[in-house]
């Protein structure tokens, strides 16, 4: 099958690109003829682009004219790739799938979640242009992303064959905005060996970007209230670093805490094995959450904010924890309550092992999508 996949840009920069690239590799080894179009390198907001770009219309009628795909399947496009290569497939008679990786793409707060936290109940409707989030846009940027949101909706209506959402949470909100909506969850490549918890570390491990919308001042705040041997390492780099480390030594944890920056999957596995409980604190819409899957195929219990479609892998009591999110008090309870226990962690450790091979491996991923597909040729 010649499959063309379609991005903003070509960074690594999130758990978005991280399955887009596992998805060319995976692709490539069934052997079928893939194509790639990115509109820029690195992650940047075109103001007029990102509703309709002129430029990547062209570029991508040209590339499909000469490619000729079978499959045309945008990922993300809400900074600069827009829904214009819809037009493209549409003219030359192809179909197109559109995977949604956030809610943001629905949302015009960003994070899908108000002031106080609560859930956007109707993620794309006016109201969430007066109403404040927690990500603080300006009304501005509200407004702004509102109409560019319900011109790509409208776009995606009348040009794209479905939209894919790797989360039941997402997909539910995508069955009202689109015609066909079906649910294809994540998945995670490479050799992730499990190993079973033998011993407490008393170590808590965190990865993400470090963005205010993942919540990680909240985890720090809750370092107050658990154990003091107990440490913490940050997998991830980004913008909140700098506050995250004035919090740290407002707070007097510098000794408890180790950055460690952007790492290899094969050193996440390292670390994985190395700590007690993987903790997600997001604040927003979290859509999926694939550092949730990783630790769960790598044995580590996970302690995550009940939001999205975080528990469509967190199963609470099962593999771990769900807490509110933006609670430090939670956090540190639910902490407490597991790193003490072994016989809990392991318990924990082996049910999420057991759910990742049922339901998140690359085999499960390349059937269901294989499916979604055969129906689009």
């Amino acid at each position: 099958m010649k499959i063309l996949l379609m991005n903003d840009f070509s960074q690594k920069s999130g758990g978005a690109e991280t399955y887009l690239y596992n998805l060319i590799d995976m692709l490539k080894e069934k052997g079928h003829n893939v194509k790639t179009y990115f509109s820029g390198n690195k992650p940047k907001l075109s103001l007029f682009d990102s509703i309709f770009s002129i430029k990547n219309l062209i570029k991508s009628y040209k590339i499909m004219k000469e490619f000729s795909p079978d499959i045309v399947h945008i990922h993300k496009y809400n900074l600069s790739l827009s829904t214009s290569p819809l037009i493209s497939a549409a003219s030359l008679k192809k179909k197109a799938i559109v995977t949604f990786h956030d809610f943001g793409l629905l949302c015009s707060n960003g994070w899908c979640v108000d002031n106080q936290g609560a859930i956007c109940e109707d993620p794309s409707s006016i109201k969430w242009v007066f109403r404040r989030s927690l990500s603080n846009k300006s009304f501005e940027n509200r407004l702004y992303d509102y109409i560019k949101n319900k011109v790509h909706i409208h776009m995606i209506r009348k040009f794209a064959y479905l939209c894919i959402g790797p989360s039941k949470a997402i997909t539910a909100f995508l069955k009202k905005e689109s015609k066909t909506a079906l649910h294809v969850p994540y998945f995670i490549s490479g050799d992730w060996k499990f190993r079973e918890k033998t011993a407490i570390n008393n170590k808590l491990l965190f990865i993400g970007r470090l963005e205010k919308e993942k919540g990680l001042e909240h985890l720090i705040i809750a370092l107050q209230f658990v154990d003091k041997k107990i440490s913490l390492d940050i997998i991830g780099e980004g913008p909140e670093e700098k506050n995250i480390k004035k919090l740290i030594k407002k707070l007097d944890l510098k000794n408890k805490i180790n950055f460690l920056g952007n790492v290899s999957n094969k050193n996440i596995q390292k670390y994985c094995h190395d700590a007690d409980i993987l903790v997600m604190p997001s604040i927003w819409m979290e859509q999926f959450g694939i550092v949730g899957i990783e630790a769960m195929a790598s044995g580590l219990p996970a302690i995550a904010s009940d939001t999205g479609g975080v528990s469509e892998w967190l199963k609470d009591g099962e593999n771990g924890y769900l807490v509110p999110p933006g609670n430090p008090k939670k956090i540190a309870d639910a902490v407490n309550n597991l790193i003490s226990d072994l016989k809990k962690i392991k318990k924990f450790s082996k049910k999420g092992r057991e759910l990742f091979l049922k339901e998140f491996t690359k085999e499960s991923h390349y059937e269901k999508l294989m499916k979604v597909y055969e129906t689009a040729k």
